[in-house]
């Protein structure tokens, strides 16, 4: 980790988190200044010959910066520049492992019977908690669900979430069980 990251006050680095946040473009682009390069260092220990033959460094920066402008609420609990930095960091080596996985994916499934090497090791932390990139891929998936649907619509798909039955739910909104489930349908074919 830089010394830069480690020097912004803590005050400072929570009144930029806060600015970022509420959508301020130049609070935006001094997180992109100060904290690209621990992204970019981060992709580039953790690729491989392989992987550099088929991505480019910065594409998985945009990628990580795209999860966190994405899903700002979650890194607002970082107190320090340092935390930020970190998380930043271990968020880009996840996905070049992710691409790394992929890639050998596809080529096993593709049936090459040379093996290519997507990282050199694996040394994520097993989390119980899901990572950046999962949530993100969650939350995009709940926004594509609730993107065009009306409120009746969205309220089903929140009592759902929240574990209600369709019996609860039809129940609560005063509909039909088959209403519940017609609409239930519908919405799972979006996926």
């Amino acid at each position: 980790m830089d010394q830069e990251a480690d020097e912004l006050p803590r005050d400072r680095f929570r009144e930029l988190l806060q600015q970022v946040a509420a959508g301020d473009d130049n609070a935006a682009a001094q997180i992109v200044s100060e904290y690209g390069g621990h992204i970019l260092k981060a992709v580039r220990r953790r690729m491989n010959r392989g992987l550099r033959d088929r991505f480019d460094s910065q594409d998985f920066e945009q990628a990580v910066w795209a999860s966190f402008f994405g899903h700002i609420s979650i890194v607002q609990k970082f107190d320090t520049s340092g935390e930020l930095a970190g998380f930043l960091s271990r968020m880009a080596q996840n996905k070049v492992i992710d691409a790394g996985r992929r890639a050998r994916t596809r080529r096993e499934s593709n049936g090459a019977s040379e093996e290519l090497p997507a990282v050199e090791k694996d040394n994520r932390r097993k989390y119980s908690e899901p990572t950046p990139s999962q949530f993100a891929v969650a939350r995009e998936s709940w926004d594509r669900l609730n993107g065009d649907e009306n409120e009746s619509a969205r309220e089903l798909l929140r009592l759902k979430m929240s574990g209600a039955t369709q019996a609860e739910i039809a129940e609560q909104m005063g509909v039909s069980d088959r209403h519940v489930r017609r609409i239930l349908s519908r919405i799972s074919r979006k996926q």
